[in-house]
């Protein structure tokens, strides 16, 4: 992806980049692998391996971390993009509003919710797949 203007950017999308979000947030800018995802990682796992089969590497993970209360651990806030070695996009977003989180996946121009990326059958990715690659 590209960075410009505080954005990142593609051919089809366009998010605001989690380290320009918070003035006073931990930003990260590493490779997936070296990243706690913290209540994610379980779901990262299960995106690395649903992508696996189709050789989609995740590579880069833009990330911000803050809370909404410094006192308490639990109003911990996160907000990442994790992109692939192709079109693929992850991009996990909270606000300090309760109940505020998206969790999107873009297959190019394609955007889904990660929950339902993951709950399709092999066939119904097989075909988002394809038309991701034929539409690039």
């Amino acid at each position: 992806m590209n960075k410009e203007n505080n954005m990142l950017t593609n051919a089809y999308i366009k998010i605001k980049n989690p380290l320009m979000f918070k003035p006073n947030s931990i930003n990260v800018e590493c490779d997936p692998e070296n990243y706690d995802f913290k209540s994610q990682q379980k779901k990262y796992e299960l995106l690395k391996n649903s992508l696996e089969p189709y050789n989609i590497r995740l590579t880069m993970d833009y990330a911000a971390r803050w809370s909404t209360n410094p006192n308490n651990d639990r109003t911990n806030r996160y907000s990442f993009v994790v992109e692939s070695d192709s079109l693929v996009v992850w991009h996990k977003h909270e606000s300090d509003a309760v109940r505020s989180s998206k969790n999107l996946i873009y297959f190019g121009k394609n955007k889904m919710l990660l929950n339902t990326w993951l709950n399709m059958s092999i066939q119904n990715k097989n075909v988002v797949i394809e038309e991701m690659r034929n539409n690039n």
